[in-house]
């Protein structure tokens, strides 16, 4: 008969070869589930979990281990004789399993879904007390940049003097009504957070509105300076500015030009990329998948371009040129079949 330290080591080391490190002690039972922190949980977020139990009249132990985020589930048994897992005893198991399986995730989404719920009440009571921004904010000086765009919604400040961006997302299954579904907050020395529990997956903030009314073209962007920059200079040159989207990142640009193109494939789509690889490769990743248009910044070479200066923004303060140099990238965009060719 096996002993107790022996079992339980056989069922730690099960854990350990599907990914998992157990709580230090181990709950006794196995009716109940013993949560556990597991990698890519946040502070206080606990989706491990395991249950145990250890007969003492035969030696034999149960356990089961998973993760609650990933829907992972694994099942151990022990025989009494050290012989390891009993086939046709998981094989019983394996209806439960699915069933605790689905019980679980439905309680995850629950809670995320009460969590969002909840944050998404504080950001949009945030913004609504919000004052309009004023031009001599320190992150606007700097950036040479408007927080009232023409034909857009005004930038806000919070409490501690950051600038507040609303992050949208369609409010329709179609058309192009919004709403606010998130925050970027942008704080005087450029330093960027977004609003807590409040992913920014797939949401934008349009320059130009209606939103998608009137622009045959969109134009995406990583971060809000650089589309605010590229905005102003499209309206140097056309009579129907070019509606502009600043899409919070370069992660963020393939599944806003989805999104978008999914709802007027007749548009054209033209991603403003940052001249740094991860921006270039984000950049050539979404005009591929919309079949879109990508311009790149054009740095003189006696700018004093540094390693950090990669977007329009950055163009249109080092360039002589000043925002016509932005304008004349953008004129100059060439489609992602001719990159992909010319890469080839």
């Amino acid at each position: 008969m096996s002993s107790y330290h022996e079992a339980e080591q056989g069922f730690r080391d099960f854990a350990a070869g599907h990914g998992f490190t157990l709580p230090d002690v181990l709950r006794e039972g196995g009716e109940s589930f013993q949560r556990f922190p597991v990698d890519g949980d946040k502070a206080g977020e606990r989706a491990g979990w395991c249950k145990w139990k250890y007969r003492q009249h035969d030696g034999s132990a149960f356990g089961q281990v998973g993760d609650w985020r990933t829907g992972a589930c694994h099942t151990w048994h022990w025989r009494g004789d050290g012989g390891g897992q009993q086939p046709r005893r998981t094989r019983q198991l394996s209806q439960q399993q699915a069933e605790e399986r689905r019980r679980q995730q439905e309680w995850l989404q629950a809670h995320r879904a009460a969590v969002y719920a909840k944050a998404l009440e504080g950001v949009r009571a945030e913004w609504r007390n919000a004052l309009c921004a004023g031009e001599t904010h320190p992150y606007c000086r700097a950036k040479g940049i408007f927080p009232r765009p023409y034909n857009s919604t005004p930038i806000r400040c919070g409490s501690r003097g950051e600038l507040l961006v609303p992050a949208c997302g369609f409010a329709e299954a179609q058309g192009w009504r919004l709403e606010l579904r998130g925050l970027q907050r942008i704080y005087p020395d450029g330093s960027k957070r977004n609003a807590k529990d409040c992913p920014l997956e797939g949401l934008f903030y349009p320059f130009g509105m209606p939103a998608g009314a009137y622009a045959r073209v969109l134009v995406l962007a990583e971060g809000w300076a650089t589309a605010a920059t590229v905005y102003e200079a499209l309206g140097l040159d056309f009579a129907e500015p070019m509606q502009t989207l600043c899409c919070f990142g370069a992660g963020n640009l393939m599944t806003v030009a989805r999104e978008v193109h999914a709802r007027e494939p007749q548009r054209s789509i033209l991603i403003a990329a940052d001249d740094d690889a991860k921006g270039r490769s984000a950049a050539l990743m979404a005009a591929r998948e919309v079949g879109g248009w990508i311009a790149l910044p054009r740095f003189p070479a006696d700018c004093g371009r540094s390693a950090k200066d990669t977007d329009f923004n950055d163009l249109a303060r080092l360039s002589p040129a000043g925002i016509v140099a932005v304008l004349d990238c953008i004129e100059d965009a060439r489609h992602v079949s001719e990159m992909m060719e010319g890469a080839a």
